[in-house]
């Protein structure tokens, strides 16, 4: 199991070749298992072990990544399928941010009618009525994020099917296949 381990390790650069599904899923367990770990630590000792555990998994971001891309080359698949389970990401939570921004901006627009500042003031009333807008805006930008969220969750389980399927036998065109 360590022998697995410490080969993904050492093969971090190795973006080009295939790994074998035992290998590959004897590195996820190990890589829990110190996760897993280090979560149960830092609850009970102290904040530094969260620390340590979060640069060790920056530290083994390459090695997992690479870990990834070439178990979809054993699947005789290309690495753009690791984005099944990167994609969505970045996006939901870019829309959940911009919710939360015009929630706010639509939040001060609340405050100011409700200290009057719009009573009698056409401009007054237009502002209100603008953050009244971005209040909406704000809505719908965060319901899309959290779709979003949810539709990555389902397109990661679709890569971690991908991860489990049999390797292709023989050669394929990632190279030959791992011993």
């Amino acid at each position: 199991m360590i022998r697995a381990y410490t080969r993904v390790l050492k093969s971090y650069m190795a973006f080009g070749s295939r790994t074998k599904r035992s290998e590959f899923w004897l590195f996820v367990l190990v890589q829990g298992a110190i996760t897993v770990g280090a979560l149960i630590l830092s609850g009970s000792v102290h904040d530094v072990v969260g620390l340590l555990l979060a640069l060790y998994l920056l530290g083994t971001l390459t090695p997992t990544l690479a870990a990834i891309v070439r178990r979809l080359h054993d699947t005789g698949r290309s690495s753009w399928w690791l984005l099944l389970g990167l994609g969505p990401a970045p996006v939901a939570i870019g829309l959940i941010v911009a919710g939360l921004v015009f929630i706010q901006v639509g939040f001060v627009g609340e405050i100011f009618e409700f200290v009057g500042l719009a009573a009698g003031d056409p401009l007054a009333e237009d502002a209100v009525e603008t953050f009244d807008g971005f209040f909406a805006l704000g809505i719908a930008l965060f319901s899309l994020g959290v779709m979003a969220t949810f539709g990555g969750g389902v397109l990661a389980i679709v890569l971690l099917v991908l991860l489990a399927f049999p390797g292709q036998h023989g050669e394929n065109k990632y190279g030959p296949q791992p011993d």
